[in-house]
This record gives structure tokens, sequence and C-alpha cells, in this order.
């Protein structure tokens, strides 16, 4: 079961990370008409900042819960190189726990923060595109990372009681 959790869980994060890599190609591809726009005739994309920065946001969460899965955060070694196996997944446990914790924290905080921000119709300087609207998929990024963290520290918590983590 745990198995066939976790390659549903990798799939679902594949997917969304695809889906902020394509965000980051579009971004590029605004950047680079908007400096050949403003290079060539004087005629940048109107806001194109706040697209990159609205965009930006979203590709960043969609990479989050993948990273988590697939234990690509940044690790700093220097004072567990020579701890127990054991030891080693009782740290990482710790810092699921936390992780989830920070993660579940953030996921509210955002709901509401795109919420009052949708109640005020707050919007760009420029294009006038209401925020709330880069809201929602970071919400959504924040969810899927929360879950991801709840079956981290079940990983975390089965490998620390067999012994030490599979990599």
């Amino acid at each position: 079961m745990t198995f066939r959790l976790e390659r549903i869980l990798l799939r679902v994060t594949e997917s969304v990370a695809l889906l902020g890599g394509l965000v980051l190609v579009a971004l590029m591809l605004v950047t680079v008409i908007s400096i050949l726009g403003r290079t060539l005739f004087n005629r940048p994309i109107s806001g194109d900042f706040e697209l990159i920065e609205m965009g930006c946001a979203i590709a960043i969460f969609a990479f989050l819960p993948y990273c988590q899965l697939v234990r690509g955060n940044v690790r700093v070694e220097f004072f567990t190189a020579r701890a127990t196996p054991r030891a080693k997944a009782r740290l990482e446990l710790a810092g699921n726990v936390l992780y989830t914790g920070i993660a579940a924290l953030l996921t509210w905080r955002a709901a509401l923060g795109g919420l009052e921000l949708k109640r005020y119709g707050e919007s760009t300087m420029v294009l006038q595109v209401p925020i709330w609207w880069a809201f929602g998929p970071v919400v959504i990024c924040l969810g899927l990372l929360t879950l991801v963290c709840v079956y981290t520290v079940f990983r975390s918590w089965r490998e620390s009681t067999r012994g030490g983590a599979r990599r």
C-alpha cells in the first residue's frame, strides 16, 4: 500500500513540477520578448515584471512537493557524517515533522491571504490583474506539499524504526 501511495504521489508531484517548469519557460519567453521589444522598438511588454513576479511564485511552489518527496532538499551533513543510519533517520523524521507543520501553516495562511486579497479586490499596478489569481495555484501546491510532508513523516517513522533510510 505504501509503495503504491508513493508512486501516486510521485506522479502527481512530477506533473505539478513539470507545470512549474512550463511556467518558467513562459516567463523566459515573456522576458525575451519584452527585452527585444524594448531594444528594437522601444516598446516592452507592459507589466512584464508583474507577470514575472506572479509566475515565479507559482513555479517555486510547484517544485516544493516533488523536492520533498524525492529527498531533494539541501542537507548539511557536517555533524551527521559519522552518525548511525538510525540516528540519521530519526533526525530526518524530526525535520519532516517540522516541515509538515510549516507547510500546513503556510497553506492555511496563503489561503486566508488569497481570500482577503479577493475580498478587497487588490490588483497589480500596471495590468490590473487581481493578485489573488496567483494564490490559487500557490495554495494548491502548498496543500500538495503538506500532503507529501505527512507521507514523508510516516516514511521516516518507518525507516527510523527499521534502522535507517533507503536511499
